[in-house]
């Protein structure tokens, strides 16, 4: 079969295209990330911090005075993830700060649970992790 140099250019061209048009689809990973900062622009650190509060005291049978102290740290915490989520500075890995964010707040918490609690964050968290990763 002969190709004619216009056909070899419009199959190249073609090609090109599609595959343009393949690297501009996201990514599975990238559209988790889109997913989890539209949650997190459609709610407020309050709306967040208040159900994360319920059902750490549920899940972990949190005394009253555990979660006077959780409580404001699900709120400071849920305003800076949003602080990360909006933010447009390319410089910042937001996946990484996000995971520098949590192991400060699991630091935090680990000084208001017991052991057994903090054995069913650690398993509530990875269950959390795992749903996740199925999205």
């Amino acid at each position: 079969m002969k190709i004619n140099k216009s056909t070899l250019t419009l199959l190249t061209l073609s090609s090109m295209m599609v595959l343009g048009a393949c690297s501009q689809t996201p990514t599975h990973s990238e559209q988790k990330t889109q997913a989890a900062t539209e949650f997190v622009n459609e709610t407020t650190p309050a709306d967040r911090a208040a159900v994360l509060t319920e059902l750490m005291t549920e899940k972990l049978e949190l005394t009253q005075a555990q979660r006077d102290r959780v409580e404001p740290i699900n709120l400071g915490y849920a305003r800076r993830v949003s602080i990360l989520a909006v933010s447009a500075n390319p410089g910042i890995d937001k996946t990484a700060e996000y995971e520098r964010l949590m192991t400060e707040k699991e630091a935090t918490l680990k000084t208001v649970f017991n052991q057994r609690q903090m054995e069913r964050f650690k398993a509530l968290k990875a269950q959390l992790r795992d749903a996740y990763r199925t999205l």
